[in-house]
Parts: structure tokens; sequence; C-alpha cells
């Protein structure tokens, strides 16, 4: 079996810079829990919403970036690996 069986295609992104609010706004209306933070065409981090709820309240959130709140160390593999 291949990842490329099993992997969630067309996911979501943001770039670091993108308000924490307006992340969490996209995951609600979309009913996801997780963005792929990207800059420069790179993954630079994820996002999920735990992340948002344990590391910032809902005021001091609005004020803050998806970078402040991402995952930095991600560990990716293409669709072809095993």
């Amino acid at each position: 079996m291949h990842v490329s069986e099993i992997m969630s295609a067309g996911v979501q992104t943001v770039r670091p810079g993108t308000p924490a609010a307006t992340a969490r706004e996209r995951m609600r209306t979309r009913g996801i829990h997780h963005l792929l933070v990207v800059e420069g065409g790179e993954m630079r981090g994820v996002l999920s919403a735990r992340d948002l709820v344990l590391r910032g309240r809902r005021g001091a959130a609005a004020k803050l970036v998806a970078g402040d709140f991402m995952t930095p160390r991600v560990v990716a593999v293409k669709p072809e690996t095993s």
C-alpha cells in the first residue's frame, strides 16, 4: 500500500502571516481541523485547531498569526512512499 492510496488530496493551506482568527474561521467553515502552513512553495509547518485552543485565548489569537501557533517540525513523505 502506498501513501497515495490513503492520503487526503486538496488540503487547505495558509501563509505564516495569516491572522490566527482567519485560520480558525477557515477550519470552522470547512469542517476541518488542520491547515498546512506554506510559504514560497514550501511547507513551513502545520496548524491544528488544538494548537489554537491550547496556545492562545480567543481574544489574544485575534492579534496573532498562524506562524505563532503552528508546529514547525513536520515530517512529510511522498505519495509513492509505502
